[in-house]
This record gives structure tokens, sequence and C-alpha cells, in this order.
């Protein structure tokens, strides 16, 4: 039934009351199914395409993963540590306050100090040793790796080379042969069309679409990055265009869930990534520039584009034996390419960790101003100084 409003406020407060109800709603469904189902609504919470209300919603189920039991936790304990858990304790409570994919927390007491402390307890199997890399700044010759097994699998070579020249058509300037490849390869990599592409290309960066991506010239009220690189810090019109295009255009939500439906199960997965890595960049407030997690993506995409290149001159040199000069010119042209762009990718995030630095500096001194010692410290990582 349609229904006319007073003003535009209104009509955005019944849309928003609207999308409430539905992801609570939502959300009693997911937590009576849940396995899989968690997991599905952690990852809406992280998806920056859908509305705020759902994310918000469906936040809370960061933490209600299937909990290991407490006789279990006891045996995984003993044998980790060595001593059971009463001879550490004088309290901990069986039931944790929180429970994710790689561990479960608990409260209890050091019987020693009385001290009231989080015990987080991994998961049995998600602890890997390895040699640390040569660059290491560790005085230990080794690592201690926290592993989410749901979370790391294999890419077909084809699906990962198409991948990495999207992201790196997505990090050039746009130009109407940069804005035709960005189609290309979403529609290579994902199964997406033009009438799809601006939705997808905002899931995969967390921004409103670049430019060049609209394709009817709508929302031109503010200037567009011309690549990721470009992007700002999200301004607050930013943020409202992004809330009204998902609370009133028509038909935004159904292309959203539409993109989900169409790109393969591997490519959601390094969306699902994607967007867990965005949102804890943005929930750390860490100190380097937004775009940095979009330099080391850059990095590993410009990387798989070189080994798939490399590969195939191997393979025609194999099959082309009297055409090999020819070959090996045009092998040593992509690969000087490579080495420059790899090169200006390796320089842009020496600067970008070098303003972090910095920041990280003025945030000490400003803390040790206010506070003293401990005050630097905790500016230095964020956390509260007042």
């Amino acid at each position: 039934m349609l229904h006319n409003y007073a003003s535009q406020e209104e009509e955005c407060q019944a849309f928003s009351k609207c999308h409430t109800r539905s992801a609570h709603r939502v959300l009693r469904a997911l937590l009576a199914n849940g396995g899989v189902f968690i997991k599905m609504g952690q990852h809406m919470a992280s998806l920056i395409v859908l509305p705020e209300e759902w994310r918000k919603t469906m936040a809370v189920l960061q933490d209600r993963c299937e909990p290991t039991n407490f006789p279990d936790l006891e045996d995984l304990f003993l044998k980790d540590m060595g001593y059971p858990i009463s001879d550490i304790f004088s309290e901990f409570d069986p039931t944790p306050i929180g429970v994710a994919s790689l561990a479960q927390v608990h409260i209890g007491r050091y019987r020693e100090t009385g001290e009231r402390v989080a015990v987080k307890d991994p998961h049995p199997g998600n602890l890997l040793i390895r040699p640390a890399p040569v660059d290491s700044l560790s005085p230990y010759n080794f690592e201690i790796v926290l592993l989410d097994h749901g979370l790391y699998f294999d890419l077909d070579p084809t699906l990962r080379e198409n991948y990495g020249k999207l992201w790196l058509s997505l990090m050039a300037p746009a130009s109407p042969t940069v804005m035709r490849n960005r189609r290309t390869y979403a529609e290579l990599v994902g199964n997406i069309g033009a009438d799809l592409y601006p939705v997808f290309e905002a899931a995969i960066t967390g921004r409103v679409a670049l430019e060049g991506s609209w394709e009817d010239g709508e929302d031109s009220s503010f200037q567009r990055a011309s690549s990721v690189v470009d992007m700002v810090p999200q301004t607050d019109q930013e943020k409202d265009m992004i809330r009204n295009a998902v609370l009133q255009r028509e038909g935004v939500l159904i292309s959203v869930f539409d993109v989900l439906r169409r790109i393969p199960r591997r490519i959601l997965m390094v969306l699902k990534l994607n967007d867990l890595t965005r949102s804890l960049d943005h929930s750390l407030r860490t100190t380097h520039s937004n775009i940095r997690v979009f330099v080391v993506m850059a990095k590993f995409c410009t990387d798989a584009v070189w080994l798939a290149d490399e590969r195939r001159y191997s393979e025609d040199l194999k099959q082309h034996r009297p055409r090999a000069l020819s070959i090996l010119c045009r092998y040593f042209a992509t690969w000087i390419t490579y080495r420059i762009r790899r090169a200006g990718l390796s320089l842009t995030e020496c600067m970008l960790d070098l303003k972090g630095f910095a920041a990280k500096n003025r945030a000490w001194l400003r803390g040790l101003w206010a506070k003293g010692l401990q005050g630097a410290h905790n500016a230095e990582y964020g956390l509260d100084i007042a």
C-alpha cells in the first residue's frame, strides 16, 4: 500500500523502521537455525552495501558461534598448559561471554593475584607454528599463526588473474578504456552485467561507485573519485548518499541480493574477507591512510597477474620455439612493466606508512602531555586517554 509522507525526513524514518523490523525478523530466524546461518549473519554485519539497520542488527552475531563445551575445554587447557584450570584460576565462569570462529572468551580470576581477567581460549587445531620470514623483526626464529579454517581457500588460476586485473583497473585513473575494462572483468569474475555493475563495485570497494559507474549519470551531486587511490575519508555527504540510495532507490536492496546470488562462491568468500578486513580497519581506527588496504591488495594482484603472464610466456616458448626471440622480447617488456608498477606500489606503501608513523608519534606526544606515560601508551594504540 502506497503512503504519502509529509516530508522526505519522515519518509526516511519510515524506511528505517521497516528495515529494522525486517532485520530483527531475519535475526530471529538465523539464531533459530544456528550453524552456517550464524556465519551468514556475521557476513551481513560487515557488508557495507546493506542498510545500516541490517548491519547493526546482525552485529550481535559476531560473537555467537557454537561454543566448545566445558569438559572439552578443561581437557584442552590441561593438554596445552600442563595444569588444570583450577590451579591457575580461583574463579572461572564455564559459560563464555563471547564465541567467535577463532576462540571463545571466559571470565576468570587469577589465583595468585586475585585479578579478574578475560581468558581467550583458541579452538583446537587453529594454531600453526611456521618459520619466521627472513625480514622478521621478531627475536625468535618462528611465528605462531592463528588460523580460521573457514577463511582460506584456493582460487582457479584464471579467476585469480581476472580478479587481479579487476582490482588493477579499479586502481587506475578513470578513462573510457579503464571503465570498459572494469565492466569486462566484473563480468568475467562475478557474472555481473552492466545493470548491476555499480552495486558490485560498491560491494568490492565499500564506497559509492567510482566515476563513470552509473551509466544514467545519476548521483552527480559531488565529485566522485576517479579510482580507489583517489578516495578520501568518507564524508557525511557520501554517507547520506549511500543511506538514501539504499533506503529509497527502488530495487537497490534486491540488486544487492541479486549480485550475491550471481557471483561464484569463491568470489563471495573473497568479498567476505574484504568486508571483514575493511570493517576491522575502520573499527580499530588505525593511523595509516584509508587507502592502504587497497594498495596492499594491488600489490598482490600485480603479483598474480605477472605470475599468470610468466606462465603463459613459458608455455608459448615450449610450443613455438621458432618465435622464441619475439616471445622473449614480450616477456621482458611485461617484466619491466611489472617491476615499475610493483616499485610504485611499494613506494606508495612506504609513504603511507611514514604518515602513519608520524600520526602515531603525534598521538603519543598528545597522550604524554595530557596523562603522562600511561596516556602516551594509550593514545599510541588508539585507546581513550580521558
